[in-house]
């Protein structure tokens, strides 16, 4: 069982679970710190969605860090009983829901607002751009807001979206971490 770790903020240090039997690819923790690190401005009392959750690290990174929400989505329901048992794991007084729905449904279902949401699907993951389409044609994200993908630097970010504008790239082996905000706002 590989090990995860929360890697910065109040709880640095604590062990996620991981679903055994899942294709759960976790965030590592030298790919969290970075992006902590380059969005720190973002986090304190941010309402923060973790789309494609999985273990939840990066929303339970996120609220260890000083945001003051986060829900997660994951469709898959032995991850969504590990996520559930690791935010049980914390002393949140923060909001935290756990979604067991398709990102798709959650983006027709979830009204937010979120200041940040977190994608990191599969690397295979079909239609990335539509499903960004779709987010960003929703209320999910407020004006001024940040969204992080995760994603294999071989198939790149999103490009010429409307309404967004990438400001930040950074390659970590195969992971690529691509930083968006919606226009208006100064990251």
């Amino acid at each position: 069982m590989m090990a995860v770790r929360v890697s910065g903020g109040q709880y640095k240090g604590r062990t996620l679970r991981v679903a055994s039997g899942t294709a759960t690819r976790p965030s590592t923790q030298t790919v969290r710190s970075a992006l902590f690190s380059i969005i720190s401005n973002y986090i304190e009392n941010a309402s923060v969605l973790d789309l494609f959750a999985g273990t939840g690290a990066l929303g339970i990174e996120a609220l260890s860090r000083g945001a003051l929400r986060a829900h997660f989505v994951e469709n898959n329901h032995k991850q969504c009983i590990a996520l559930g048992k690791n935010l049980d794991g914390f002393s949140f007084t923060n909001e935290t829901k756990v979604f067991q729905l398709s990102v798709e449904k959650a983006l027709e279902t979830l009204t937010g607002p979120y200041d940040l949401v977190f994608l990191d699907p599969p690397y295979n993951y079909p239609n990335l751009d539509n499903l960004i389409a779709k987010l960003l044609k929703s209320d999910i994200l407020v004006k001024t807001g940040i969204m992080v993908l995760e994603h294999s630097r071989r198939t790149g970010g999103p490009e010429n979206l409307p309404d967004i504008r990438l400001v930040k790239e950074k390659t970590y082996g195969d992971t690529q971490i691509s930083i968006y905000e919606k226009v208006g706002s100064n990251c």
